[in-house]
């Protein structure tokens, strides 16, 4: 309702000054909203309430989906979004399509969140173990912030807050990395974070 309203009062002729804070409300309750969804997602997760799906789908289909809505956010910080995603035209896989893209999705809006200037980069391909099987292998590089050495280690903890600088704090719970590390253990995968001075991180995750 607060974000509904706030949405429709900013389309009224309002003052500039009330203009303001409507958008202030409008801002400050979406972020609200999105905080209470990542910590009911989370809890899910928690306590193992979670049933992941087993379904045949088009990996090329939804992660470009994916893809081009994070696009626009990276256009209106004018960075470049780098497609390196190379998988074999038409190919099906079994697994939980939306949770491959939650992953996708809370990486992308992270390195593009922190990064200034530059680009950041999608990479996707698939290792193929014989004619059944094969581990879908992502990277997110971006040239942004540095995250430092004695962050790496707890930065997929629960509720986890790196302040990597007082220009850019993180907003919300410390809660997207520690749900994607979950999304990927859960599946029998793995998730990996480095970060290089004067090149920026890369998040990468393999999942069978």
């Amino acid at each position: 309702s607060v974000v509904g309203f706030s949405e429709q009062l900013s389309k009224s002729e309002l003052p500039d000054e009330q203009a303001d804070q409507v958008e202030a409300i409008r801002n400050s309750s979406e972020m609200l909203l999105a905080l209470v969804n990542e910590i009911l997602d989370f809890s899910k997760y928690e306590v193992g309430k979670i049933n992941l799906e087993n379904a045949p789908f088009i990996p090329e289909d939804e992660i470009m989906e994916v893809f081009n809505s994070m696009n626009v956010l990276a256009v209106n910080k004018n960075l470049v979004l780098e497609n390196k995603v190379t998988l074999e035209k038409g190919i099906c896989l079994l697994g939980d399509r939306l949770r491959l893209k939650q992953l996708l999705m809370n990486l992308l809006t992270n390195a593009i969140k922190f990064t200034s200037s530059g680009k950041v980069t999608l990479k996707v391909h698939l290792v193929l173990h014989g004619k059944k099987h094969g581990q879908l292998k992502v990277q997110v590089e971006d040239t942004g912030i540095v995250i430092a050495p004695e962050d790496l280690g707890f930065i997929f903890d629960e509720f986890a807050q790196v302040y990597y600088s007082a220009k850019a704090r993180q907003q919300g719970t410390g809660l997207g990395l520690a749900i994607c590390k979950k999304i990927v253990e859960l599946q029998g995968g793995k998730i990996n974070v480095s970060s290089t001075l004067g090149k920026g991180s890369v998040f990468s995750f393999e999942i069978p």
